[in-house]
Parts: C-alpha cells; structure tokens; sequence
C-alpha cells in the first residue's frame, strides 16, 4: 500500500497523533508503564480522548506530589492491543531490522501499522521513514508558530467548539432565569446544529427574560429544543442509567451532562449508545473506556469555560 507524502489535514492529525504518543510514552514511563511506540501511536489514533485524560490524570498527580499508576482500563487497552496486534507487528520488526537502525527502527514500525501497511517491503519501510521525517518537521514547525488569533487556549481545545459550549452554558442560565426548564444536551445540540439562530435565542433571553416577553428567535429555539428532546430523550435517559453501571470514577453532574452532550452530538456517538443499550454486558468494557475519553474532554472544556475570557 503506498504512503502518500501530502501536507494535508491528513499529516497534521498524524502529527497530532505521534506528539500525544511522545507524551504518553514519557508520562507512563515515569509512572512505571512502559509503552512501545507502535502502542502508544496505535491508542493514540484509536483511543485519543481516553489516553489524554489518563496522561492528564498521572500528570496532575504528579505535579500535586502524589503517586500514581495508570488505570486497569488502560492497563487492559495495552494488552488488548499487544495480544490483538503483535504477531502483525512482529513481521514488520523483522524487516524493517534490517533496513533501518537506531530509535527510528520501532518508530518506522508504529508509522507502518498506523498506514496500514500489512507486508513491508523495502519501498514501504523507506516511504514510512520519509513520513516519520515529514510528519516531526510539520510539528515543528506548528508549535513554533506563535498565536496571535486570540487567547491561548489549552491543548486539545477548539475554540470553535468551546464557543458553542459557552454559548450552551448561557443560554441554560438565563432560560433558568425566565423558569424554563432545559438541559445541557439539547441546548448543545441544537447550537451546535445553528450558531447564527443560538446567538440570536441568546440576546432575546438577555433583552426579555420573562415568559410574556419572548422574541420569535427565542421560541423558535425552545420549539427546537422541543424537537431534539422528542427525538433523542429516550437514548439520554438510557445512556445516563447505562454510565451508572460502568467501571469510571466519580463525576459530577456538569461534567457528566457534558460528556453526554458531546457523546450525542455526533451519529457515530449515537450509534454506540444504541450498541450499548442493546447489549449492555458485551460492550460494557468498550463503553468505559470511550466514556472516561469524553469525560476527560468535557472537563477540559469545562477549564477553559471558566478560564478563558469570550472571544
């Protein structure tokens, strides 16, 4: 299979990838956990938002002064992959042995597996090098490009997105403020769905926040709250009794009402909740491991929420 060398969207979320493995490989190393680069780039690709709240976990520990080990989930991540990958990943090792030597080696293994590439030939393992290199020197070059767009944002947050969450968390106050009863979900959802139509709720809900004194933008969104309430309420419900269930830590209700929100935001979340309530046991493991991901992503925004002034 060729690996194209294009400085696309493509590259720069491999490169993404490969920093996120760097990271995990230091911060679990130092907690006693080493992982071979072609594991670390393979969670990083498959399972990103639960490997950034394991690494922000161990890291915050860390910096308190406080011991800590990564999770038996993780730990179970790890091996599954290993059990699941490693006859595959043997046969690339003992080519690419041969043709390419120092720490490149295991880092031309991970870029192989992560293409695709089933059986390597020389071709393969000098193309999958010459990506290594492109993908390090676009990196680079991206952290050395300064930001003058705005505030700094934490990484791994969209301002795009925290806008919407912002926008979300002020609409569900001032509805509260006018007795209206909303939760976080819809409200995202639908501003989600019309960013234009959110603003305009909002500043209604600013310029009259009684029942009597609602504009036509603001009852348009309610009514499309309405809507996504109809269509989905059922499949929330259902998810927040399944998360009770699930092997995750303690969380409480904002960040848990965001998590929710993101999980449903999307087809493919909507889908795996489906899974989920169909056959709760069979997929219970996956289900915690995906779930604490999107936890660890709503306390991020949540951060910044509070953190980060409006843009």
């Amino acid at each position: 299979m060729p690996i194209e060398l294009k400085v696309d969207r493509a590259l720069l979320v491999l490169g993404e990838d490969v920093r996120l493995a760097e990271d995990a490989r230091r911060v679990l190393g130092e907690a006693g956990c080493a992982l071979e680069p072609w594991v670390a780039l393979r969670l990083a690709r498959t399972e990103r938002d639960y490997l950034g709240a394991e690494i922000a976990r161990l890291e915050r520990a860390r910096h308190q002064g406080r011991a800590a080990t990564p999770g038996i989930i993780f730990h179970d991540s790890v091996e599954r992959t290993r059990r699941t990958l490693g006859r595959r990943v043997q046969a690339l090792q003992d080519i690419v042995a041969g043709l390419v030597e120092g720490e490149d080696r295991d880092w031309v293994v991970a870029m192989l597996l992560a293409q695709g590439v089933g059986a390597a030939t020389a071709g393969t393992v000098g193309l999958a090098r010459a990506l290594l290199v492109r993908v390090r020197e676009v990196s680079r070059r991206r952290g050395a490009v300064p930001s003058d767009l705005g505030p700094d944002l934490p990484e791994g947050v969209d301002a795009e997105l925290l806008e919407d969450v912002r926008r979300t968390d002020r609409f569900r106050r001032l509805a509260q403020g006018a007795r209206a009863r909303v939760e976080t979900w819809e409200v995202f959802l639908v501003a989600l769905r019309d960013r234009e139509a959110t603003e305009r709720a909002l500043e209604g809900l600013r310029t009259g926040c009684s029942r009597d004194d609602l504009s036509f933008d603001v009852v348009r969104f309610f009514e499309a709250i309405l809507e996504t309430r109809r269509r989905d309420e059922v499949r929330m419900r259902g998810l927040r009794a399944y998360l009770a269930t699930l092997p995750i830590g303690r969380y409480n209700d904002e960040v848990l009402d965001l998590a929710i929100a993101f999980i449903l935001a999307s087809s493919e979340g909507r889908a795996r909740v489906s899974q989920w309530l169909e056959a709760p046991d069979p997929f219970r493991r996956e289900a915690a491991i995906r779930v604490e991901g999107v936890i660890g992503r709503a306390q991020k925004y949540l951060h910044a929420l509070r953190s980060v002034p409006a843009a």
